[in-house]
């Protein structure tokens, strides 16, 4: 007679159920009304499992229906974000910016390699020196005590300390500070003007700054 009670009672909560799913138009609500029906169906009339149990596994249902939505979420925001950060690099073509690096391409006679020193504190002896891609120094400036500045300017027209002009090419720029009687390297920062944006997968921006290669949109220190 138990089996014949819980059978019954069973189908009748299924009927019930099976009724107001026709009317839930919302899909979360059919999702975990589908789940409820799975577990009532699969569970035994003669040992039916305790209201504890059986609860906790429906709330774990219902959080991976929250999870779900919130990455579907997630990934809207996401690619939104990417497509804002592609359009504001692609109206970063033909402007001049200063780039997180310290290699910059010399073009010759008539141009200039220039940018900045960040300087966080003041100090003496601020030194600025120009190599070759060999490592050769072709030039050095002594700005001597300076204050602190993020943007503390040089430029270099590609003389030679010894006489004569570089050619074109890459060279390095280095900066450096003496504190304590000690060398200490300064971050360096070089100007360049992109020339087009490259978009990769996942949404890697790249700009590219003619001769002088490539950078990732986050290199980018100033816009001018």
């Amino acid at each position: 007679m138990t089996t014949v009670s819980s059978s019954t009672e069973t189908s009748t909560v299924l009927q019930q159920l099976s009724t107001r799913e026709e009317e839930v138009e919302n899909t979360d609500e059919m999702d975990f009304l589908t789940l409820f029906i799975a577990q009532l169906e699969n569970q035994d009339p003669l040992s039916p499992q305790e209201n504890g149990e059986f609860l906790s596994q429906l709330a774990q249902f219902s959080q991976v229906e929250e999870l779900e939505s919130l990455n579907t979420n997630f990934d809207g925001f996401s690619n939104s974000l990417q497509s804002s950060s592609a359009l504001q690099a692609t109206s970063l073509i033909g402007r001049n910016v200063q780039m997180n690096t310290s290699d910059a391409y010399f073009y010759g006679d008539g141009t200039s390699i220039s940018g900045g020193v960040e300087l966080d504190a003041g100090a003496s002896n601020v030194k600025v020196q120009i190599h070759s891609s060999t490592g050769l120094l072709m030039n050095e400036y002594d700005l001597g005590q300076q204050a602190a500045n993020d943007d503390l300017r040089f430029a270099w027209d590609g003389s030679i300390s010894s006489g004569g002009k570089a050619g074109e090419g890459f060279y390095t720029v280095t900066a450096t500070v003496i504190r304590d009687g000690e060398s200490v390297a300064l971050p360096v920062a070089v100007d360049a003007q992109v020339q087009s944006v490259t978009l990769g997968n996942g949404g890697a921006v790249t700009l590219n700054i003619g001769e002088a290669g490539s950078l990732a949109l986050d290199n980018v220190k100033r816009i001018y």
